[in-house]
């Protein structure tokens, strides 16, 4: 009848909603595993993202595998709907994560890469080898520690005022996380990071529910892709950066 056709039409439309934005993130967690090295350090537009030829070209790019990752079409319609903020990696540890943000809204997604390779084979055989030493503590049940320090380090440093001196996590010799001043300065993204999305694939994925725990106060909405589970997750001093 009338009402089940009505039904039927809403429920339809509400999965072809789902499956897009699942889509989308999908895309913000592709696109983490691009080196914006490069462009980051040039030229920025008067909002501080850089100009969407610079982001569509490094999305484009192909690895030694002679392939890309997003197609001319595909990387034009990602810079439409998103900008490149910032890319920070720690290649002792393996970690890199990008902050991007919507255009329409301004709402900034921030984005835990997956183990290097996985992507556009850009990432330097060290962060490999790092990420792979993290993948390993996963397998055995363990938190890969050190990436999990250097995610909150570098939230800590986007949500701190420009310029502004940021305490830093280190392990003590209880293996203990404390904040210590090292004259490391923030990144001003102050206002984004109030509210933000996250998202990752893989270990990303894994990471990115990690800043749901941690900071979940601030997170809107939480998206991994292929990770593996955070059941009985707890990561030793956390409490400590709620005030965050």
């Amino acid at each position: 009848d009338w009402s089940s056709d009505v039904c039927s039409s809403d429920l339809s439309l509400a999965i072809a909603q789902d499956f897009a934005r699942l889509h989308t993130y999908a895309s913000l967690a592709l696109a983490a595993y691009s080196d914006f090295t490069a462009i980051l350090s040039g030229w920025r537009e008067a909002n501080g993202a850089v100009s969407d030829a610079d982001l569509e070209q490094v999305l484009t790019r192909r690895s030694s595998s002679g392939r890309a990752d997003f197609t001319r079409l595909t990387s034009a319609v990602f810079a439409l709907e998103y900008e490149l903020l910032d890319q920070y990696t720690h290649h002792a540890s393996g970690y890199s994560a990008t902050l991007f943000r919507r255009k329409r809204d301004g709402l900034a997604i921030w984005v835990q890469r997956g183990t290097g390779g996985s992507g556009s084979g850009f990432t330097p055989w060290f962060d490999l080898g790092a990420d792979l030493i993290a993948d390993g503590a996963l397998a055995g049940g363990w938190i890969p520690l050190r990436q999990a320090i250097e995610m909150v380090n570098y939230y800590l440093r986007l949500t701190a005022p420009k310029k502004a001196d940021v305490r830093q996590v280190f392990l003590n010799s209880n293996n203990q996380p404390a904040l210590i001043s090292v004259g490391v300065n923030g990144l001003g993204y102050t206002a984004a990071m109030q509210s933000f999305d996250v998202a990752g694939h893989s270990l990303g994925g894994y990471l990115a529910s990690i800043v749901g725990f941690v900071f979940g106060h601030r997170v809107n909405s939480a998206y991994a892709f292929n990770n593996p589970g955070t059941l009985g997750f707890s990561l030793p001093g956390s409490d400590s950066f709620g005030e965050y």
